[in-house]
């Protein structure tokens, strides 16, 4: 008889639309002046209405492009306020994003793009130059390599924001397919090259209800591990899902992520290992002000009890854990104040059930 655990939390309803886009039209709709995403260097902000205004004009542009429904396009990023409006308006066009790492050189995103099967690039402008050589190397051409992150681009290379400039009217576009493949992230899995992972509208819609259903209320929602990773991208579905300002920041350096955690007051900060390592031991933490932090969450790797002890002794804070997978896009489980202990990862997420399986016996 098999072992099957399910999550001690009811169900959160999922419906037949299910789409983030579906999400952002509404706090469009209702709370449009509101800060969706700041950026926690510049402190330049974009709010839903602008979010989905930018992401509506860029499917417009994207079509004029040549871009279609089920193309699958790389975006190659660190995190910025662009990201989550491109990777929003591939979602509605009906593409398929498959988010590479900023630190990839030429030939680690041209190994991407082949498997993927990627029939165009959008890049920040700093990696211009990769995204040209990797589109080389693939037979992509330059007309399907789009920069973001400046309004000059590169040379001879289309940006996001000409389109988005143009104000192009966005045709009618048939409904979202909830079970359309939208996101094709990369995981190293346990053995061999790293694989694709295709995840449906549906799935991250679910992801972000799911995680949303759990955590309490905030304002703000630090944004500092890479968008391209599977965490990161649950982060933001989360955030719009919940309508949370997120504070993004382009990659994770000390002081500027501190000062980001003290500016914004934040309560709760979602870090990896690393991160939690910096906080427990580093002296550059004492000279800022973070006594808002009610709460660590941690995932990607377990933490050792000597880690989780040096975070309590310093902060008097927990150390929340969970577990998940890209397959899983995203988080299984989820830890809280009032449930959680020291080296588990916590209860099952709502519609989530877990089985024990024996790989001798099959059972």
């Amino acid at each position: 008889m098999p072992i099957i655990f399910k999550s001690p939390y009811p169900d959160v309803s999922i419906p037949e639309d299910a789409a983030i886009w579906n999400k952002l039209e509404q706090h469009a709709r209702e709370n449009g002046d509101m800060a969706a995403f700041v950026c926690g260097m510049s402190e330049r902000s974009l709010s839903f209405a602008q979010v989905l205004e930018m992401a509506q004009f860029l499917v417009a542009g994207l079509l004029a492009s040549g871009i279609k429904k089920g193309d699958v396009v790389v975006l190659h990023s660190f995190n910025c306020l662009e990201y989550p409006v491109v990777f929003l308006a591939l979602n509605r066009l009906g593409a398929v994003c498959s988010p590479s790492s900023p630190l990839f050189n030429s030939e680690e995103l041209a190994d991407q793009m082949r498997s993927a099967k990627a029939s165009a690039v959008i890049s920040h402008v700093a990696f211009a130059e990769v995204a040209v050589q990797a589109s080389a190397l693939t037979g992509v051409s330059l007309e399907r390599v789009f920069t973001l992150g400046h309004p000059k681009g590169a040379s001879g290379l289309q940006t996001i924001e000409a389109p988005m400039a143009l104000k192009l009217p966005l045709s009618a576009l048939p409904a979202m397919n909830p079970h359309d493949v939208v996101l094709l992230p990369f995981s190293s899995g346990t053995t061999g090259r790293p694989k694709g992972v295709e995840l449906t509208a549906r799935a991250m819609y679910a992801c972000g209800a799911r995680v949303a259903a759990l955590e309490r209320d905030a304002a703000y929602m630090l944004a500092v591990l890479p968008f391209f990773h599977i965490a990161a991208t649950m982060i933001f579905h989360v955030t719009i899902f919940k309508r949370i300002t997120t504070i993004v920041l382009p990659r994770f350096e000390p002081g500027s992520f501190l000062r980001a955690v003290e500016k914004y007051r934040l309560d709760t900060v979602n870090v990896v290992p690393p991160i939690v390592q910096f906080l427990a031991k580093h002296p550059l933490v004492d000279k800022f002000d973070l006594s808002a932090i009610n709460r660590l969450g941690s995932g990607a790797a377990p933490l050792g009890h000597e880690l989780v002890q040096a975070i309590r002794s310093r902060f008097g804070v927990p150390v929340l854990q969970s577990y998940g997978m890209t397959e899983l896009a995203g988080t299984a489980t989820h830890s809280s104040e009032t449930v959680f202990r020291d080296g588990a990862v916590g209860q099952l997420l709502p519609n989530t059930e877990l089985r024990v399986r024996c790989l001798d016996t099959d059972v």
